[in-house]
């Protein structure tokens, strides 16, 4: 998938259903760019979910190179790369198993000067502040 400007990424029902493409596949409409195109990546899971009035709210981190970053030279290969940028997303889906995407949130305090293909999630228990 890294490096194919044609990457998308879908989800499937764990039980028979029909592959239903993220909306968060698709830059922002204020941005020139369409996808397929941006090369949407390894997209991740989050570790836990979320479930409220019915519904359960699922997150996924991907890689994207939608954004206007000018490729670099690579040491690691020959000729030049884009750089990839991580965004945020949800799926949520219905007691009827119904699958809702949304579009992407960017994730904004990444360098503009790292290549992040590499989607990580991890879960942080943070303590209760007691005030006196």
């Amino acid at each position: 998938m890294y490096a194919n400007t044609q990457a998308e990424i879908f989800v499937i029902p764990s039980k028979d259903g029909t592959a239903t493409p993220l909306k968060a596949n698709s830059p922002s409409k204020c941005s020139s760019k369409t996808s397929p195109g941006v090369n949407n990546h390894f997209g991740k899971w989050s570790p836990s979910f979320q479930s409220s009035g019915g519904k359960t709210y699922y997150w996924v981190i991907f890689s994207s190179n939608r954004a206007d970053i000018p490729p670099v030279t690579s040491t690691y290969q020959s000729g030049q790369v884009f750089i990839s940028q991580l965004y945020m997303t949800a799926i949520v889906v219905d007691g009827s198993g119904s699958i809702a995407t949304y579009p992407a949130v960017y994730l904004w305090t990444q360098s503009p000067a790292t290549v992040n293909t590499t989607p990580v999630w991890e879960e942080l228990d943070i303590p209760a502040v007691i005030q006196r």
